[in-house]
């Protein structure tokens, strides 16, 4: 019974969807991944663009590493990257974002340095001492962190470890703002192929779709495959899925984290304090971001990770 309900809902979604003239778009994680693996030809030409190799890649020097489809359930999300390509001495990590708030981006600081503590220490297989880089397509960046990711269609940064003041030249952290792209399309600027790649990524409307891809082969291929995807059943209740769980992740952990503003700050008692820091411990969060949180000291937090 749960099953027919399930579907029915689905389908209704998908007739919403036709009859509006509109899609899932692009950066939806059930679709990305779609995209990445059935259009090499658009991910190789994306790559070009961002990350200065020796020579330019091709189709044959990309070796897809992880690329799981969303699981339902938001635990097993935590243990996995979106996808996590090798290209020649280069391993990259892409993650889609519909919404880049401070959240996310600490969530998505924390696995890029756990991936380069594996490189340094090889321990996963798939990662030797190569150059390790992080690209995120974020729709709407919310986060005020870190200024030029708001200001700017492309930020580049090296990683760093904060502590001992080291940068790491083999980590880099690029972010793509797309909608900085897609205010440029609506002020009728003209867009290079890599922004027009890009704003497809977030284009729901289907006319739009086709007046941004017209005359590129490459990009008329992923705008129809993007209408397709739309309509497949596994991938709309995929997307209903992951709204439902990013929605209560996010909730979570702005709660945990106003609660370590609030609370642990106004009735600044030391056991709430300790409290909230294992919760956010618990969500895998930065030692630094929870002693900002709750103004423990690293080592106060250090040893509650050990106890």
């Amino acid at each position: 019974m749960q099953e027919a309900i399930t579907l029915s809902r689905v389908e209704q979604k998908i007739k919403e969807l036709k009859d509006a003239g509109k899609v899932v778009p692009g950066i939806e994680d059930s679709i990305f991944k779609r995209i990445m693996l059935d259009h090499k030809d658009y991910l190789v030409k994306i790559l070009n663009e961002l990350i200065l190799f020796d020579q330019k890649i091709t189709e044959k020097d990309i070796t897809f590493i992880k690329n799981e489809f969303p699981p339902h359930h938001y635990q097993n999300h935590l243990s996995r990257t979106d996808l996590l390509i090798k290209v020649k001495n280069y391993y990259i990590q892409i993650e889609a974002n519909s919404r880049l708030d401070d959240l996310l981006l600490l969530r998505n600081d924390t696995h890029f340095d756990s991936l380069c503590l594996d490189v340094d220490a090889n321990k996963d297989k798939h990662i030797k001492d190569e150059k390790l880089t992080q690209i995120n397509f974020n729709k709407k960046v919310e986060t005020n962190l870190i200024q030029k990711l708001k200001d700017n269609c492309v930020a580049i940064m090296q990683y760093a470890d904060k502590e001992k003041e080291v940068l790491y030249p083999k980590y880099t952290k690029i972010h793509v703002n797309i909608e900085n792209i897609a205010n440029k399309w609506y002020t009728n600027s003209e867009l290079s192929w890599f922004e027009k790649a890009t704003k497809l990524l977030i284009t729901e409307d289907i006319k739009e779709i086709d007046k941004l891809v017209e005359g590129d082969d490459i990009l008329e291929k992923v705008g129809e495959s993007i209408k397709a995807y739309s309509s497949i059943k596994e991938v709309v209740n995929e997307r209903l899925y992951a709204y439902i769980e990013e929605t209560y992740q996010h909730n979570r952990l702005k709660f945990a984290l106003e609660q370590g503003l609030q609370q642990g700050f106004e009735q600044g008692t030391k056991n709430q304090q300790i409290e909230i820091a294992r919760n956010l411990l618990s969500m895998n969060m930065k030692i630094e971001d929870i002693a900002q949180a709750t103004k423990l000291t690293i080592q106060e937090i250090n040893d509650l990770k050990k106890s």
